[in-house]
């Protein structure tokens, strides 16, 4: 039997919901020498009930906690602080392991010994469905945003004792923080290519874009002169910021994006087409459709999507246009390339029709609704 002593830790609150699936994960795993920690934030819901039933099943492994704390990080710090395990594992509340993850990362830890931290992959999942799957690019987006699961995660308890805890300062970056600490000071990770737990979307960090964005670039910041490329990871920040405003703008469905984009017309026609059907077409499409503009079509360089219906839209040649000069035309492709600028150039040379870029429009208008987190 392996010495690794494992400690698991899951923070809650008001997580009834989900709770059941996290901490059955954690009984069915195949390897035992595992302690559980559960710090609850004061539910109010059935959580600690819940918690309460599984305490006999694990036999004296699973202890919690339920009071009031100063944010998730600070949270994870109380179980950090109280954990016994050589190793400390740490699982959301709605997400969950696969069977043997803490058996496969023992086994990672006994073949890396001079290892800081294990990382595994995790399946993406949405509602019931898995939509995706991390992959190993720690070196290449070291320096974009936090490039591992948090949940697939095992570290040292000698490294939080070496490096520090969580900075309780973020409300969602500390764990990047925390990475990219290690990874300055030359900690040795170790990355697994296979899937081990299961990340549920919909948490803060898929929801609240703009402050992720924002506490992603602090964090960078903050460690910039250790950066190779500087001035090309603040500009990539900076077009981060620019989009995440601009989605979540999209999906409130804020009423000044429309009226920045009729400003760029000299006519009070309210018929649109859509160059790209795309990610960025499909979000202007529904933007559009929620604030009762008429969509008229999709149109696309790809001859293989004509005659596809989007959204309810088909999708035409770019020479639609020739015989529907009334429409204004939104070019959906956040970085289109140049061959499309000068086509829709030449389209409306004679101004036949009119056509601005969603680039464009996202420059005027975040910087308007997020204006204390728009970088200058």
């Amino acid at each position: 039997m392996s010495l690794y002593n494992v400690s698991i830790i899951t923070v809650c609150k008001n997580s009834e919901a989900t709770i059941r699936r996290t901490i059955e994960s954690v009984l069915n795993q195949t390897y035992k020498n595992i302690e559980y920690i559960i710090i609850d934030g004061g539910s109010t819901d059935r959580t600690t009930e819940i918690i309460k039933e599984y305490q006999d099943m694990f036999e004296k492994r699973l202890w919690y906690i339920s009071e009031k704390d100063h944010g998730i990080y600070d949270a994870m710090n109380k179980g950090i602080l109280r954990a016994a395990g050589d190793v400390i594992g740490i699982i959301n509340s709605d997400d969950w392991y696969e069977p043997d993850a803490v058996e496969r990362i023992v086994a990672a830890y006994e073949r890396h010994t001079n290892a800081n931290a294990i990382c595994a992959q995790a399946n993406i999942v949405s509602g019931n469905l898995i939509t995706d799957k991390t992959k190993n690019k720690f070196e290449e987006e070291i320096w974009k945003g936090m490039p591992l699961p948090h949940p697939g995660v095992f570290v040292l308890r000698e490294t939080y004792s070496r490096f520090g805890l969580y900075d309780t300062g973020y409300r969602i970056a500390a764990d990047y923080d925390f990475i990219l600490r290690l990874y300055i000071d030359n900690a040795r990770f170790e990355i697994l290519d296979d899937a081990l737990v299961n990340f549920q979307m919909g948490g803060v960090s898929t929801t609240e874009l703009v402050t992720t964005a924002v506490e992603t670039w602090n964090v960078v910041n903050k460690y910039l002169r250790y950066c190779p490329m500087p001035l090309e990871i603040e500009a990539l920040h900076r077009k981060y910021i620019l989009i995440s405003g601009f989605k979540e703008m999209l999906s409130r469905s804020e009423g000044i994006i429309l009226s920045n984009l009729l400003q760029c017309f000299d006519h009070d026609n309210r018929k649109f087409s859509i160059f790209g059907s795309g990610y960025w077409g499909k979000q202007i499409h529904k933007y559009l459709k929620d604030h009762h503009m008429s969509v008229e079509c999709f149109l696309d360089n790809d001859r293989t999507k004509w005659g596809d219906t989007v959204l309810g839209a088909k999708v035409y040649s770019p020479n639609w246009i020739f015989e529907n000069e009334e429409t204004n035309c939104i070019l959906a492709i956040m970085e289109p390339d140049q061959k499309v600028i000068d086509q829709l150039k030449e389209y409306s040379k004679d101004k036949r029709f009119q056509w601005v870029t969603v680039s464009e429009i996202m420059h005027r208008v975040v910087p308007l609704v997020y204006p204390a987190y728009f970088i200058e």
